[in-house]
């Protein structure tokens, strides 16, 4: 009856453990390679994924357009 019980248990306690989609996972290793990336001052890494025609702007409202100009101001900091 123990050993039921146990298996039970076992079960229910991996049913209910929260399961990451593969999409999911790919975003997390994504921002953990830019806060390591960021926290040794590695712009080329930090700025590896934003988009060759994405926009930024800064905290003092400019705006930019494109990767080359968000590798620039990254590296910059």
């Amino acid at each position: 009856m123990k050993c039921l019980l146990f298996v039970v248990a076992l079960v229910a306690t991996v049913a209910a453990t929260p399961q990451t989609s593969p999409d999911e996972t790919a975003v997390r290793n994504i921002v953990q390679e830019e806060i390591t990336a960021g926290n040794s001052g590695d712009a080329a890494v930090y700025t590896r994924h934003f988009a060759a025609d994405g926009t930024f702007s800064n905290i003092r409202g400019e705006f930019f357009t494109g990767r080359q100009p968000f590798v620039e101001r990254h590296d910059a900091l």
